[in-house]
């Protein structure tokens, strides 16, 4: 591996009996070969096959605890709390981080450490494949940002925790499935920058037990509006959600990237445009994930 300066990345796996899942889970973490990882499993007192899993990749572990706590956000605000990373996420028991990704975490943030988020795209899988995405590349982000409707892909975005720390944010540990929005709209309230990669970074999977799958309680959504930004118009947030949503969006989405639209539309909500970027990998024989030179910054 090329010796160049890497952040330390903290992973948090919260895990409650899926034992069907973890080892691969653990695999994908492994298998990253990242050298300054610290990867945290916090055990909600799992009785299935989860703990004789544990065993066998223990020595993998920077920390393991199995006790109970009150659900996976408690777990990752805990995880968090015990963390020393510079950029941290969490990776659930039953998801898994794609070949490479870590690497090129590594090789990105040494060459563009100026962001507080950094986005790669999701891939979705059923209980056993195939792997799926939506799309392959981050585009027209300008005004889903503002109107803060942008889907980050949570188990393929890490931040830096030394944002996180300084603005008093983590999960909140009341709420049981929308946390990780309820985080990414509180980041983009206290100005977080973002750099979306336009590259996988990791799978989610959905299959029956998994919690996403039911859909979020009432309580959820209403902490999530509550922190919403106060728009000065909701007749112009849906007005503007119509025109992109519209048959005629190809000819709209080219004029809310540029900077005086931005403008706007940002008074027109209330909100500032976030500070934003994208980066792409340049593929060629001679460069690797790992390299910082093989990703290029577009600001």
């Amino acid at each position: 591996m090329n010796q160049y300066p890497v952040a330390k990345i903290s992973l948090v796996t919260p895990s409650f009996n899926q034992g069907a899942y973890i080892e691969e889970t653990f695999k994908s973490v492994i298998d990253q070969n990242y050298p300054h990882l610290e990867h945290i499993v916090l055990d909600a007192g799992s009785t299935d096959e989860t703990m004789s899993v544990v065993d066998r990749y223990r020595a993998h572990l920077s920390f393991f605890r199995s006790a109970p706590d009150d659900g996976p956000a408690d777990a990752i605000a805990a995880g968090f709390d015990m963390s020393t990373g510079e950029l941290f996420n969490w990776l659930n028991s039953d998801d898994i981080l794609l070949p490479g990704t870590l690497l090129s975490l590594g090789a990105i943030t040494s060459s563009a450490p100026d962001f507080d988020i950094y986005a790669f795209v999701g891939v979705q899988s059923g209980e056993h494949g195939p792997y799926r995405s939506a799309f392959c590349k981050w585009a027209d982000v300008a005004l889903p940002l503002m109107l803060r409707r942008i889907s980050f892909c949570q188990e393929s975005t890490f931040l830096r925790a030394s944002f996180l720390k300084k603005n008093g944010l983590k999960v909140d540990s009341n709420l049981s499935h929308v946390f990780d929005t309820h985080l990414y709209t509180e980041l983009l309230n206290a100005g977080a920058r973002i750099l979306f990669i336009n590259a996988f970074g990791g799978v989610i999977r959905h299959h029956a037990s998994a919690r996403t799958t039911h859909g979020a309680p009432q309580s959820d959504l209403v902490a999530l509006n509550r922190i919403s930004p106060q728009h000065t118009s909701r007749a112009h947030e849906a007005a503007l959600l119509r025109i992109l949503g519209s048959r005629f969006s190809w000819l709209w989405r080219p004029l809310f990237r540029t900077r005086i639209v931005q403008r706007i539309v940002g008074k027109l909500v209330g909100q500032a445009p976030p500070i934003y970027a994208f980066c792409d990998f340049i593929i060629s024989d001679s460069c690797s994930c790992e390299e910082p030179s093989a990703w290029r910054i577009t600001r």
